[in-house]
C-alpha cells in the first residue's frame, strides 16, 4: 500500500499530463482500458494493494479534473481540455468496485 501521499501525486502528474491540448479525447480516455480490466478482475475479500492503490489515485484524478491541476509554478489550476469526458470514464472504470458510490 502506497503512503506519504503518493496516490495524491500521482494523480497530480496523470492531471498535468492530460492537460496537453495536443491530446484526443480517445487518447485521454483510452488509458482507462487496461485500468478497467485490472479492476474488473474478480472481488478479493481483502482488496489487493494494487487495488487500492489505482481506486485512490483515480478518486484523486477526479477531484482534480473537477477543480483543476498547478502545473510548475502556476498559481492557477488547469483543467484539462478532456476533463468531462474523463470523469465519465473514471466512473466506468470505479463503478465495478463501489457501484454504490457512482
Amino acid at each position: 500500500m502506497w503512503r506519504d501521499q503518493e496516490d495524491d501525486r500521482l494523480a497530480a502528474a496523470v492531471a498535468a499530463t492530460l492537460t496537453r491540448e495536443d491530446l484526443t479525447t480517445t487518447e485521454a480516455t483510452g488509458w482507462l482500458d487496461p485500468v478497467q480490466e485490472l479492476l474488473a478482475g474478480p472481488d478479493e475479500t481483502r482488496v489487493a494493494a494494487r487495488v487500492s492503490n489505482t481506486l485512490r489515485t483515480l478518486r484523486a484524478l477526479h477531484v482534480l479534473l473537477a477543480t483543476g491541476v498547478k502545473i510548475g509554478d502556476q498559481t492557477e489550476a488547469v483543467i484539462p481540455p478532456h476533463a468531462a469526458a474523463i470523469q465519465r470514464r473514471l466512473v466506468e472504470v470505479l463503478h465495478h468496485r463501489t457501484p454504490w458510490m457512482w
